[in-house]
């Protein structure tokens, strides 16, 4: 007592975990046999990618990548590719012997299987998501990836093309590794679409929510006569259900429709391998979509024996409430309901987080694929609900940690609330880059202005228009946020930023732009940054240095005629006559519609008392060269530039011609 007025000390409740009595009488639940056999062909698949890649890095060509994914450039190119016949063979199996693919010959259903034993060696048993909308979103991406492209060109080609372009042989190809993340993005993606999906929304977290090729699998299974049956034998004894990893209901399934309809189920065969009675059976009948069976059970609410609710719950259920006793939701999976852990509201709540989470984490930074975007917006999902229900609920567990008990936060829940925040303000800078990138990339995409006339002189911002100003002050603007406050290097942003400083009339600094950008580029992206820097280092009249970019840019990329052109002129100013002339010649060998090296050349021809040769040349010249005065025009600067100008002087009178306001910028 103080001052006649008891003083209250507020405790946390305390947290009491209860005996549980094992049942005697219960058979245990067997091992499943196929397991193992399951495991080791996904471990050959995994040895056989490894062999496949190296076996590319050893002799420069293979097979192409054997990924549904290489399918959209057969339907939007026409280039048959391996990994086309590969998902056409897939979808045609699947509707005959439903959704083994995945559960078999998929390396992303192999990383979620040895991430959810590694968590189970540690104690963690991964608890199943269930989302009533989320559901639908493999099927909408696939659509949009393998279906809407079609659609597109459908109303959107010239009518004399075709709807699906003349088809290639691409089976085999010196680019393995083109369409796919460089490995310091690989390595992350496996951890996101492994790891964390099993962790935070159940064993086959990603294949639910993310796969776009599960969609086109999971609709093909519904036609599929090939299924998980079950005879009379079956004594509802859940060891089938304990032990699925595609977390179906199977019991409940079998015994309402007599087999599992659930388009889930990827036919891994261990609900079979473990049944007691050999009740379960893989087998051939009528597909779901004839018996009855078109959905999983959702709703059903069986009166199964006590066995089957203390099976299951025993292998699937990871614990109680803090008070002991066993929740809700658990209880429905025990009794034969596939509950959804959502109410209908944060339902529209998650479709919302997992919209804005892939497009702002999608293409960031130009690194980030669209299944590793999908992987980290299911895991941002389930954070940002997990956090609503924090502040909401008065309890809440995650796995075997309390979160919150008798509405106070407890040390797991801090820590789970510091991961939240770190997460989600991790996806939603993201988004923040994303936005100033992706307008950027807009501005860069409506300016008008032609390189060739960009480039015939060392400030262009005479050419320039009053929209392509406004734009160029827009990229410069949205590119220089992105790439000041990036995390990464946007090794694409880089180049577009240094074009825009240059159109701006500050030509050194993009150079000094270009030279940072192709410190982090490779291949095709590097050898056309070392282009655009040869040329605008040509322009101050350093042409030795251009020469030297020019040359690496041709290291990376032989065939780039355009720098072959540039090249040309560098050595012509440097004195070196015959090498320019040769470096004219091999740019229009290469690409015959190059009308400034057929002039330049006509022109040193010329200089050098070869008529014949000259004349031969520009008559190619002329043939390829459009009716534009404006076309004239950057074609006489750029002749004016090397001096050769009896020739340049006939396309200025030629432009003036053609338009007597040229006249004024003589």
């Amino acid at each position: 007592m103080k001052d006649g007025c008891a003083s209250k000390e507020v405790r946390a409740p305390r947290t009491i975990e209860l005996p549980v009595l094992k049942n005697s009488n219960k058979p245990e639940i067997a091992h499943s046999r196929v397991s193992v056999w399951r495991a080791g062909v996904l471990i050959a698949l995994t040895l056989l990618m490894a062999a496949h890649f190296i076996q590319w890095r050893a002799t420069g060509s293979t097979v192409s990548p054997i990924e549904p994914s290489e399918a959209m450039y057969t339907l939007q190119r026409g280039a048959v590719n391996a990994g086309f016949i590969f998902f056409t063979l897939a979808i045609l199996a699947t509707l005959i012997f439903g959704r083994f693919v995945c559960g078999w010959g998929c390396h992303i259903v192999a990383l979620q299987d040895l991430c959810a034993w590694l968590l189970k060696k540690v104690g963690l048993k991964p608890r199943p998501f269930r989302s009533r909308l989320l559901i639908y979103v493999p099927l909408i991406v696939a659509l949009y990836m393998f279906v809407w492209p079609t659609v597109v060109r459908f109303f959107a080609k010239p009518a004399s093309e075709p709807l699906i372009p003349q088809f290639t042989n691409h089976i085999v190809t010196t680019n393995f590794w083109e369409t796919f993340p460089p490995f310091w993005v690989a390595v992350p993606f496996l951890f996101v679409c492994g790891f964390m999906t099993v962790y935070f929304l159940g064993q086959k977290g990603f294949c639910t929510y993310a796969c776009p090729y599960g969609g086109f699998f999971g609709v093909a299974d519904k036609f599929a006569p090939g299924r998980i049956r079950v005879t009379d034998a079956c004594n509802e004894c859940g060891h089938c259900t304990a032990v699925c990893t595609s977390n179906v209901i199977v019991h409940a399934e079998v015994k309402k429709y007599g087999m599992v309809v659930d388009p889930g189920c990827m036919k891994c065969m261990d609900c079979v391998s473990v049944c007691p009675t050999d009740a379960l059976y893989f087998g051939f009948g009528k597909p779901p979509f004839l018996s009855g069976g078109n959905a999983s059970v959702n709703e059903h609410a069986s009166s199964l024996p006590t066995a089957v609710v203390s099976n299951v719950r025993d292998a699937r259920v990871e614990g109680t409430l803090p008070n002991g006793r066993v929740s809700a939701r658990n209880a429905d999976i025990a009794s034969g309901s596939k509950s959804a852990s959502l109410t209908w509201p944060e339902e529209v709540f998650c479709a919302g987080v997992y919209f804005l989470s892939f497009m702002a984490v999608w293409d960031v930074y130009q690194l980030v694929p669209m299944l590793m975007a999908l992987g980290v917006a299911t895991v941002t999902t389930y954070v940002a609900w997990r956090t609503l229900r924090l502040f909401r609920s008065t309890d809440l567990t995650f796995y075997k940690y309390v979160l919150k008990s008798g509405g106070v936060l407890r040390p797991a829940g801090y820590a789970f609330l510091a991961f939240a925040i770190v997460w989600i303000g991790a996806t939603a800078h993201s988004g923040w880059i994303r936005y100033h990138e992706s307008a950027g990339n807009r501005a860069f995409e409506s300016l008008k202005i032609p390189d060739e006339l960009a480039l015939a002189r060392p400030n262009p911002a005479r050419w320039l228009s009053a929209s392509d100003r406004e734009n160029i002050a827009e990229g410069k603007r949205r590119f220089g946020l992105s790439l000041n406050y990036g995390l990464f290097t946007n090794e694409y942003a880089g180049p577009k930023l240094a074009w825009f400083e240059y159109l701006s009339g500050d030509t050194q600094k993009a150079i000094d732009i270009l030279d940072e950008a192709v410190d982090h580029q490779h291949g095709q992206d590097k050898a056309l940054s070392l282009y655009y820097r040869g040329a605008m280092l040509n322009r101050l009249g350093r042409y030795e240095e251009a020469l030297a970019s020019l040359n690496e840019g041709l290291d990376e990329r032989p065939d780039l005629a355009a720098a072959r052109e540039e090249m040309g002129e560098s050595l012509w100013k440097l004195g070196r006559v015959e090498e320019a002339i040769a470096a004219w010649r091999d740019a229009a060998s290469q690409n015959s519609q190059l009308v400034l090296a057929n002039y330049m050349l006509a022109g040193a021809l010329a200089s050098q008392g070869r008529v014949d040769e000259a004349v031969s040349f520009e008559r190619i010249a002329e043939q390829a060269t459009p009716a534009d005065p404006l076309f004239h025009w950057m074609v006489g600067m750029r002749l004016q530039n090397v001096g050769m100008n009896e020739i340049a002087e006939k396309h200025f009178q030629t432009a003036i011609r053609m338009n007597p306001e040229f006249r004024r910028a003589r």
